[in-house]
């Protein structure tokens, strides 16, 4: 795999921290910091660009 002009070898894991989706302002708008419950409003479809990158609880138990 590679990210950008990183080679990611197969054996290799990424791991990205949750918080790092959670809060970047082009997937949540300019107010990714803060706390908005409204922004839910419409489900998590209408609240981040992409739905998926939303992970509560880190996607476990």
């Amino acid at each position: 795999m590679k990210f950008g002009d990183i080679q990611v070898p197969k054996v290799i894991n990424v791991w990205i921290m949750v918080i790092t989706f959670h809060t970047d302002p082009e997937l949540w708008g300019p107010d990714s910091y803060a706390f908005n419950p409204n922004r839910f409003a419409n489900g998590i479809t209408g609240a981040c660009k992409l739905p998926h990158l939303y992970m509560p609880f880190g996607v476990g138990p």
